[in-house]
């Protein structure tokens, strides 16, 4: 799985809901509200847009769709930023 960045201030839960087909490629993406914490739309959007992105490992085995939820947990704290 790939890493992005996504600019925001804010600490904070996102989580997205996705489902991805056996070709690894993501088909729906959905936050799902009751568990984000963060609520600036175009951070959302931005973490939204980014989770459409990803590509995961193809299986000829897997079902047609398969769901899942990912997690990004934002910690802007002092004491986590970059000098």
């Amino acid at each position: 799985m790939r890493f992005f960045k996504a600019t925001t201030n804010e600490s904070g839960i996102i989580q997205v809901k996705l489902c991805i087909n056996r070709e690894g490629i993501v088909k729906y993406v959905e936050i799902q509200r009751d568990r984000t914490t963060i609520k600036n739309i175009n951070t959302l959007k931005s973490y939204l847009k980014g989770s459409a992105g990803y590509k995961f490992q193809p299986s000829s085995e897997a079902p047609e769709y398969e769901c899942g939820k990912i997690t990004f947990r934002i910690d802007n704290s002092r004491n986590n930023r970059l000098r």
